[in-house]
């Protein structure tokens, strides 16, 4: 009897040893979510208009605490491969509060939350593209990858999905096209001296200077008032901009000579003015403006100078004035 009862102990050691050795079940679940597009494009930028954010709108589905995290990546012009700082792009949660730029030091948690009913729970996130005046030009792109993991979650494991057409893990390419631009225009369609003389006769004529003789004492003086004729720049990216006058004798009706009327643009804009030049000198008026757009446009003014010779015929005249501007890069 006491034999039996030894064995008996035995086999129950040994059924116990076994049911502690067995592995638990494995974890199921759900965890996924829906982006409303996979393609955000904030179309043609146009410097000096108020750009409007872009939203970016997912939906969560999870039976557990979730985190979606966002991992961007600097962008890319298409067409030259260039790369593009990824701080041009911004983000906020929601569609309040300040936008603030993304970097590459770690991934970004943008939305997180406990388990999602049936409809799952929507995050809105806007985003924003905010190119410098030095950035290149082209066809811009950046990928941002959205990852949807538990919140006890340490590495980037893929939790069980519900159904094949589900993922926790997709990117969203974000697009814009920055054009450039490079616009320089007078303010003013036209100007006139009105009635002029060789005395240099002041006789009234809005935005005119009347000087009397010349230095020379060779005919009557008059001037453009100053800041009368104005002119702009913009350019992006920056650029190194000088002005030609580049108007010949064709541009020029009246029995004066045609280089009675000289021409100047006034330093502006770390530029180098070449003073008053003949009407078909062909010269740069000014040389290495730095000019961006905004606050960094160029604004300047051109100055016109008209000498009545002695023997200058009378009868009306007019000059077309032709202005080119180039830029480095």
């Amino acid at each position: 009897m006491h034999v039996k009862t030894a064995l008996w102990s035995l086999a129950l050691c040994l059924l116990l040893s076994a049911a502690r050795g067995q592995d638990p079940a494995p974890a199921t679940g759900t965890m996924w979510f829906e982006v409303e597009s996979n393609t955000i494009s904030f179309g043609t930028l146009e410097p000096d208009v108020e750009l409007l954010p872009r939203p970016l709108v997912v939906r969560v589905h999870s039976d557990r605490d979730w985190t979606l995290k966002l991992f961007p990546t600097p962008g890319l012009i298409v067409e030259t491969g260039t790369s593009v700082p990824l701080d041009r792009l911004f983000w906020r949660p929601n569609s309040t509060g300040l936008f603030l730029p993304f970097d590459t030091s770690g991934p970004l948690t943008i939305a997180s939350g406990a388990a999602t009913e049936g409809s799952g729970e929507l995050v809105l996130v806007e985003l924003l593209i905010r190119p410098e005046e030095t950035d290149p030009v082209g066809q811009y792109r950046y990928n941002l990858r959205l990852f949807l993991s538990p919140v006890e979650a340490t590495e980037m494991g893929a939790p069980v999905m519900s159904s094949p057409g589900q993922s926790n893990d997709e990117t969203v390419i974000i697009t814009a096209n920055n054009p450039g631009i490079f616009v320089c225009a007078i303010d003013a369609t036209s100007f006139d001296f009105g009635d002029v003389d060789v005395q240099g006769t002041n006789y009234g004529t809005v935005d005119v200077v009347a000087n009397g003789r010349n230095g020379a004492d060779t005919g009557g003086e008059y001037e453009s008032q100053a800041g009368a004729i104005g002119w702009t720049c913009s350019v992006l990216p920056s650029s190194i901009v000088s002005i030609a006058l580049v108007s010949s004798s064709a541009d020029h009706t009246g029995g004066m000579a045609s280089d009675d009327l000289e021409i100047r643009i006034p330093a502006v804009s770390g530029g180098t003015t070449a003073g008053y030049q003949p009407f078909t000198s062909g010269v740069n008026l000014i040389n290495g403006m730095s000019v961006g757009i905004g606050a960094n446009a160029a604004h300047g003014h051109l100055d016109l100078r008209l000498t009545v010779l002695d023997d200058d015929p009378p009868g009306a005249n007019t000059w077309l004035v032709r202005l080119r501007a180039t830029g480095n890069p």
